[in-house]
């Protein structure tokens, strides 16, 4: 059901996302639905690359227009989601606060 909203509308499917990169994904489907609802409704999302590239996007067309890479948690302002690429402990007190709205994946590859 996530991934084909996200397939209809060219954009990424957020429970999927990295799974051919060996990434692995640390959200509930709580979490998983909330962020997944945000990329095909067109909200902000933010997908911090801190322990990545652009390879989770391998399409040749442009990103979303909702959809707003940054390098690491500090730029990562406002969103309805968030999508952490990462290998760092993230603090507990952010992990709830954040809640619903972030989804954490986990390279297993070290860069």
């Amino acid at each position: 059901m996530l991934t084909t909203s996200s397939d209809v509308q060219g954009t990424i499917a957020v429970d999927l996302l990295g799974r051919e990169l060996g990434w692995r994904v640390e959200a509930d489907r709580e979490a998983l639905l909330h962020a997944a609802a945000a990329v095909v409704n067109g909200e902000p999302v933010v997908i911090i690359e801190e322990a990545c590239g652009r390879e989770w996007w391998a399409s040749e067309r442009p990103l979303p227009a909702n959809l707003h890479p940054v390098a690491s948690w500090i730029h990562a302002g406002e969103a309805a989601a968030y999508l952490w690429v990462t290998r760092k402990r993230i603090d507990p007190e952010l992990r709830r606060r954040l809640g619903r709205r972030l989804v954490v994946y986990r390279p297993n590859v070290l860069p």
